[in-house]
Order: C-alpha cells, then structure tokens, then sequence
C-alpha cells in the first residue's frame, strides 16, 4: 500500500470530510470543520501548509452527471472572490465566475482533469466586486476503480494577476522597442565578443541588426546572425574586432572613423557598452557595446553595432 505523506494526508483529509455532512462542511473555512481535537490539529495543519503553497485551496466532490460540489475550501477562496459558496452555487458555479474568453479554457483543464490527468490552467476569474482576477490552478483528480470515474478534485490555485500585468507592459515594451528598432535611421547591431585562451578579442558574433544595418551594410540579418564577422567578411580588418574589444573590456565608449574593405564603405561609428552592463566588472563576460555609425563613404547611412 502506497503511504507516502501526500497519500496519508489526502487519506486523512478524505476520511474527515466523509465524517461530517456537507451542510456542515461546504459552508465553512477549515478552521470551523473539526469533530475532534486530533483531527483539529491534523486539519489545521493542512490549512496553514495550503496558506503557504497557495493563495486558497479547495476539494470538489464530481457528481456522476459532473457537476463539481465543494466540499471544503480554504478561507483565501472569499476573500479574493467575494462570493460565498451559497451565492456561486446560485449563480449556477464557479464557471459562471471565469471571463467569458476564458471559458473555453476553463472548461478544457476540468475535461483533462475528469479524463484523470493531473492538470495546471491560467485564466481570469471575475470576482464579485467586478474585478478580474488571473488564477493558475494546479489540480489533481482522484479516480475510483469502482465507480470507474473520477470521484473528487483536490486543487490549490495561486493569484497571478500581478504577473500577467508585468508580463503585458513587458510585451508591451519591447513592441515599442522593436517598433523604434526597426524604424530608427541608425543602423544598429548587437555583437558578442570572442576571446582567446589568453583573453583577447579575436572576432565577434552577430546577436541582432535591424533593417538600417542591412540597408547601410548591404548584409542580411539571414547572414549574419549566429555567424562571427570572421565568417561573414573573411579578412575583416583587425582594428574593428581590436576597438570593440577594447570597450567591451573597460567599459569606456569610443569614437571611431574606419574603412571596411569587404563592403567599401567607410564608417562612422560610436561603441558603448550597453547600460545593463556597465556595473558589469571587466571579466565578467560576455559584455555587450553598442556601436552607432553616423556616417558612411559612400552614403549608406548611419549604423548602431554592440557586442558582449
């Protein structure tokens, strides 16, 4: 017989519930269900581990039409949704609290969760005060040879408004970004730095160039990269790898006015190293410059170039 903690503790969990009657049970935090002192401390316990691990937890009975009946829920569960559960059953249950786009979602996570499969779900919740809540819920079916279904849904569910919102002005931010990126009159690359077993720069890796780049360059952003300059322009003059190097190592930007051959142009270009790194110390690598060219002979335009 499998007796790890997780299956004494649903065990213990399950036998107490069956011991006192829905009535009793659905209607109240954990604090309030214990009959008796041992099983008050062993419910107790499971209340405070559940505060810890999640913003609420909960456990549904599943009928045999699949209607999911709460049998108990941690006190966090009224408090970020405002509904009791007399008012949630009314309204017809908790699917009838999850936004209307998410419900296509919502109701995928139970039909994993009724098909056995232990299961994890993001989606919006509307709480009773009209606010909206984004839920991850982490579930886990119990399955009943005898009935030949699954019998009751133990779950516990985090609060990940905060997140979403982070991750949306994230997203939002690189779309401006890369909207300035793409439309800026400087061309712009980012480079990593390789160096030799002693330390010294010997070539540098395309990361990132935007359309200027290409256009001042004449060279790809297909070519380039994930390929060194070595690679893309064999022969390159060594003073380009020498002065990236050099700021990429102090951190001191730099000014320079310089020909490259392969392309036949002649750059103006300015490298610095990239804010994010300057509290970077000299070896920590790779460290990153960015590089913008102001002009080019003959007229291409102007270039950003930064390495790591």
């Amino acid at each position: 017989m499998d007796l790890t903690p997780q299956r004494v503790l649903r065990h213990r969990l399950h036998r107490q519930i069956r011991s006192i009657s829905r009535e009793g049970l659905q209607r109240a935090s954990l604090q309030s269900v214990p009959a008796t002192a041992a099983a008050h401390g062993c419910l107790e316990r499971d209340r405070i581990i559940s505060s810890l691990i999640s913003d609420f937890a909960y456990a549904f009975r599943v009928e045999p039409d699949g209607r999911l009946i709460y049998e108990w829920v941690s006190p966090g569960f009224t408090d970020i949704l405002g509904y009791s559960l007399d008012e949630i059953d009314a309204r017809g249950g908790i699917l009838s609290l999850v936004f209307p786009e998410d419900l296509a979602i919502a109701h995928a996570h139970i039909q994993r969760l009724n098909a056995g499969q232990r299961d994890t779900a993001e989606y919006r919740i509307v709480s009773k005060d009209g606010n909206v809540h984004w839920l991850r819920n982490h579930a886990q079916p119990m399955f009943e040879p005898q009935a030949g279904r699954v019998v009751r849904l133990y779950g516990s569910t985090q609060v990940i408004t905060d997140q979403k919102k982070n991750e949306l002005a994230l997203r939002t931010s690189e779309a401006r970004y890369h909207n300035l990126f793409d439309s800026m009159q400087e061309g712009f690359a980012l480079h990593e730095i390789i160096c030799d077993d002693s330390g010294a720069p010997v070539d540098y890796r395309f990361l990132e160039v935007n359309p200027a780049f290409e256009a001042l360059t004449g060279l790809t952003r297909d070519t380039v990269l994930g390929h060194t300059v070595r690679e893309v322009l064999p022969g390159t003059e060594a003073y380009w790898i020498e002065t990236y190097g050099r700021v990429a190592q102090t951190g001191e930007p730099t000014r320079l006015e310089n020909r490259s051959e392969k392309l036949g142009r002649t750059f103006e270009v300015v490298a610095i190293v990239p804010s994010w790194q300057r509290t970077a110390a000299p070896h920590d690598w790779p460290r990153r410059i960015i590089t913008p060219s102001r002009r080019a002979w003959p007229p291409m335009g102007p270039t950003v170039v930064s390495m790591a």
